[in-house]
């Protein structure tokens, strides 16, 4: 939580495609996702779609 009152989720890929072994090379190790503090009481629907070549979350 920062001084504004936001969270943030953060999701480690990486390490999920650590446990296979394929060579996976991926772009980025993690996505960050902000939450405000207002916004704790809402559902959301977070989708990732992970290929062999990208990574890509929609919330």
């Amino acid at each position: 939580i920062d001084d504004f009152g936001t969270y943030e989720v953060v999701l480690n890929i990486r390490n999920y495609f650590e446990h296979f072994n394929e060579n996976i090379e991926l772009p980025i190790s993690q996505f960050s996702l902000p939450v405000g503090m207002y916004e704790l009481d809402q559902c959301y629907q977070l989708g990732i779609h992970i290929t062999p070549t990208e990574v890509s979350c929609t919330l």
